[in-house]
């Protein structure tokens, strides 16, 4: 019987349960043949009734392709690059008018720190981050390391940071204190910085029914309340926790601090059960309606070749009998195929070429950022939304 990562508990309800899961959806295949030979773990998701905390009992992480054909770029949506220039704009107003000196943990190929470069009219910032994934050059004003973050990392640095983000790592990592504790350990040698964490909110996860954001790769999942006790835990003083990206996301701020008494309330089981009881139903009605459009000779699409999209597709069109593709409008992803169900991904004018005409909407921000980019066409496209 495993324990809960975070409160060393043993009491779960088992929210979902999938023997053959993709391990990531950011590391897709030139071919189908090579898409269809995609490694496939166990997705075992459990939740904490001690502490509220939700995980995948499961999850091996040498399963998870992570490397140079990792990528999960979002920056090529307006709306996406909007809410990522928010969140660098809030770690500016924090920071003040001193000189950003700022790290990132998990910063990919370093969008989000060019951004927060933007936020000064200085010009005197500098910036570091740590990714394996990352492929690109250093800039004079910033130095991106190749590697998993560590103190060691963080000792050669020229500089002393007094910011740290780290957007969407914690839920890869399947035990969140070793990441946390990395952190607090590492500045000692700046105990003055403020530290940022973005993560997907499981709650807004189970009030939607959105089974397809629970996914291997994804190992570890939060409440505002179980994010606030792991970084009490790890001795930060957690400053603010807020819903960000319509409520999808959630944003913390905290001080390093001295270890305090933690605790949490008695966590909510109702939407774990509600949950839990709606996925088998949701995913009846939708693989239904596939299977139906495609009977009437509809051709059907799913926007978005990430997480949500790739999960979505698994779970409700494993053979890729009703599916046409998937629409991604990053073009790294174009012309390639997602693992173990092989479906391919198009650039949105090639889809309508091959007579797509019902888009399957799978996130329900994008939505209007969809219909203004295909413009009049999208007069002629029946949209359903997850």
């Amino acid at each position: 019987m495993p324990s809960c990562p975070l409160c060393r508990h043993a009491d779960f309800l088992q929210v979902l349960h999938h023997p053959k899961a993709m391990t990531s959806a950011n590391r897709l295949y030139e071919t189908r043949d090579e898409a269809l030979r995609a490694p496939a773990g166990v997705l075992h998701i459990l939740f904490c009734r001690a502490c509220g905390f939700v995980f995948n009992a499961a999850f091996d992480v040498s399963l998870v392709p992570y490397g140079d054909h990792y990528e999960n770029n979002q920056s090529n949506s307006g709306l996406f690059l909007a809410h990522m220039k928010d969140m660098a704009s809030r770690v500016r107003a924090a920071i003040g008018d001193a000189p950003l000196r700022a790290v990132e943990i998990g910063c990919g190929q370093g969008h989000f720190l060019r951004l927060l470069g933007e936020t000064s009219a200085c010009g005197e910032d500098l910036v570091a981050g740590f990714d394996p994934s990352y492929t690109g050059a250093d800039t004079p004003q910033s130095h991106i390391y190749k590697e998993f973050f560590g103190k060691e990392t963080l000792e050669r640095l020229s500089f002393r940071p007094n910011a740290v983000v780290s957007r969407h790592v914690i839920e890869h990592i399947q035990n969140p204190p070793d990441l946390l504790n990395a952190v607090k350990d590492a500045l000692a040698l700046a105990p003055e910085a403020r530290v940022f964490f973005e993560t997907p909110c499981i709650d807004w996860i189970f009030r939607n029914n959105a089974f397809w954001d629970l996914c291997y790769e994804h190992c570890s999942y939060f409440t505002a309340e179980t994010l606030a006790y792991a970084f009490r835990h790890a001795g930060f003083s957690p400053l603010n926790v807020s819903s960000v990206f319509g409520g999808q996301y959630l944003w913390i701020e905290a001080a390093v601090a001295p270890r305090a008494e933690n605790q949490t309330s008695a966590p909510n089981e109702e939407n774990v059960r509600a949950f839990s009881a709606a996925v088998t139903a949701h995913l009846e009605k939708w693989r239904a309606a596939l299977s139906a459009l495609s009977a009437r000779g509809e051709k059907v699409a799913v926007w978005g070749a990430s997480t949500k999209g790739a999960t979505f597709v698994q779970e409700t069109d494993p053979e890729a009998a009703f599916v046409h593709c998937l629409i991604d409008i990053n073009p790294l992803k174009q012309n390639r195929h997602i693992p173990i169900t092989g479906h391919r991904v198009a650039e949105w004018q090639t889809a309508l070429a091959d007579g797509v005409s019902t888009i399957v909407l799978t996130n329900p921000n994008y939505t209007d950022e969809i219909k203004s980019m295909l413009g009049d066409r999208a007069r002629n496209i029946s949209f359903l939304s997850l």
